[in-house]
């Protein structure tokens, strides 16, 4: 139950990702930058609703190289880092006990130039495809999809609980994979399609996924985030 709560919290930092220059960015990774979401999951056991939060507890420096860290309620860190080719996630960190095991998992995930029609290849791990009830985390099955990432607008106006936020970037990102996802269900494919929309300065203010599958056995999922407060510098 717990590595899936955490895996559920990596899932949702994934989405929290982008530039860090604290004024100018799509996303803040400054010190101090706190957010909180309210979370609805639907799956074919049911619709759960939750908080998420999130805070950037620090900068390290890894390998000589600056390094923000985000980190949720449950104690999971995430480790974020820029360079000429843009902003990634170099991996995570899972607490057991006092310590923290290191988990190296890395990725692009926004370009250095964010300007219309930008395109690149990443992964996302599924996150709404359960047999029960969406907060029973038992059950529920995680597999890695690679996916295309594209650009589709810098000037959408977004409206959510925590207010209307204009210039914000879409992100539109797709992708699919045949994978066995375990021995009841077999071998099925697996579509993703994410759209997250980030405003100048804040962050990740929106986010809708939607999951589905070739099993009758779990066919699909969804999961919406709306960001409801935020502090920052």
């Amino acid at each position: 139950m717990k590595q899936r709560k955490l895996l559920l919290c990596l899932s949702f930092l994934t989405l929290l990702s982008a530039c860090s220059k604290p004024n100018t960015s799509y996303f803040p990774l400054a010190d101090g930058y706190s957010w909180k979401y309210h979370v609805t999951t639907k799956t074919m056991g049911g619709e759960a609703q939750q908080k998420f939060i999130a805070t950037i507890i620090e900068t390290q420096s890894i390998e000589g190289k600056e390094t923000s860290v985000k980190q949720t309620l449950t104690g999971l860190q995430i480790l974020f880092q820029n360079n000429d080719a843009g902003t990634k996630r170099i991996g995570y960190r899972i607490p057991e006990g006092a310590l923290y095991k290191n988990v190296e998992d890395e990725f692009l995930i926004l370009p250095a130039k964010n300007v219309l029609d930008a395109e690149w290849d990443s992964f996302i791990t599924t996150q709404t495809l359960s047999l029960s009830k969406p907060e029973n985390k038992n059950n529920q099955l995680n597999a890695k999809i690679p996916v295309k990432n594209k650009i589709e607008s810098l000037t959408d106006v977004v409206k959510v609980r925590a207010g209307e936020f204009r210039n914000c970037l879409r992100l539109h990102t797709k992708g699919f994979a045949f994978t066995t996802l375990d021995n009841y269900i077999g071998r099925t494919l697996v579509e993703i399609e994410q759209t997250n929309w980030y405003a100048p300065g804040v962050g990740l203010v929106k986010s809708v996924l939607i999951e589905t599958t070739t099993s009758d056995a779990l066919n699909r999922g969804e999961l919406i985030m709306e960001l409801e407060s935020y502090a920052g510098l």
